[in-house]
């Protein structure tokens, strides 16, 4: 097993010609049946800068990463849950027991209830804007939610929560294993919530930094701040960071550790696929019967995939040097 760490790239920098994402409804919501593998750490240094062509340098500030999850996607429909909250039209899960439940439209990404073990299952009354659409540089918005539910089957509780929200920055990402992705867009947002009742009352501000690519329906990055105040007791504070990419790089047989490392985005993509890093001379896309419907030499640790003739759904991309397996990546097609 090969674990690896590097700067990124100065070539691929300098051929980087920088431009201002748009976040909108069609591109930037998951649809259902997605999922995004993600690793976590329990920390991070720092949100970076703001402004325009900014460079925002994660590739070794996040290392090591302390975990892995995967974000599973699903109409709302699937879950019982959404008898109880029928503007949801989406939901998302890690597996566990909690679900967050939204709905998206050409305005907006919205947040129209939850189910968690502890509260049960919550229709938020007023539902909280969690992303504005369209979104660029300078954007800015505010909301406010309610919503009341019952724990325990006899404590009820008033839930009241705001929420604002600003594209702050945009420019190049670098993450961990020498990801360098371009025209990134950072979203920075603020949530309070308040829940209130007899048994105590619980404030919850979370800052939030969103990191989306051209095309890709969930963050590259998300780095989080939880501070957690009952009563009037003292603040609990965790910060927590996820991040699309890979740990470590298997190597397989004898193959150089110049040649197991690459990146492929965006993620979904809905028209080409790109691919850096590789040490790879050839790419083959698999659709999800395991039958090869792709197959493109690579020439470059830089290369592009077309995939606007796939249809809709999930695939493996595997490259190859040699005809010996580097190892393979899972993207959807939109």
């Amino acid at each position: 097993m090969l674990l690896r760490y590097a700067a990124p790239s100065a070539f691929l920098l300098a051929a980087t010609a920088l431009a201002q994402p748009t976040l909108n409804s069609a591109t930037h919501v998951p649809l259902a049946g997605q999922e995004f593998q993600v690793l976590t750490t329990d920390t991070f240094i720092g949100a970076g800068p703001m402004g325009a062509n900014v460079m925002m340098d994660y590739w070794n500030m996040l290392l090591p990463n302390t975990g892995n999850r995967t974000w599973y996607y699903q109409a709302a429909s699937s879950s019982p849950a959404s008898a109880m909250i029928p503007s949801a039209t989406l939901l998302n899960t890690d597996g566990g027991s909690d679900t967050l439940f939204w709905n998206a439209d050409a305005n907006g990404l919205y947040h129209v209830g939850s189910k968690t073990q502890l509260e049960g299952t919550i229709s938020f009354t007023d539902p909280l804007t969690e992303l504005k659409f369209p979104c660029t540089f300078g954007t800015t918005w505010s909301d406010n939610m309610s919503a009341s539910y019952v724990v325990s089957g006899i404590i009820p509780v008033t839930r009241l929560g705001s929420i604002t929200g600003v594209g702050d920055a945009y420019g190049v990402l670098h993450l961990p294993q020498t990801a360098t992705i371009p025209d990134v867009l950072r979203v920075k947002v603020r949530r309070q919530v308040n829940d209130n009742s007899a048994l105590a009352n619980v404030t919850r501000i979370s800052n939030i930094y969103y990191f989306y690519g051209q095309s890709s329906a969930y963050p590259m990055l998300q780095l989080t701040q939880d501070s957690v105040q009952i009563g009037t007791g003292a603040w609990a504070v965790a910060k927590t960071a996820q991040w699309q990419g890979q740990s470590f790089i298997v190597g397989v047989g004898e193959l150089s550790a110049d040649q197991v490392e690459f990146v492929a985005y965006p993620n979904p993509t809905d028209g080409v696929l790109h691919i850096t890093g590789t040490g790879a001379d050839e790419a083959e896309v698999l659709d999800a019967s395991g039958r090869v419907v792709l197959r493109q030499r690579i020439a470059s640790d830089r290369a592009t995939l077309a995939t606007e003739d796939l249809k809709t759904g999930l695939y493996t991309l595997r490259l190859m040097a040699d005809r010996r397996l580097l190892g393979t990546h899972r993207f959807v097609v939109r």
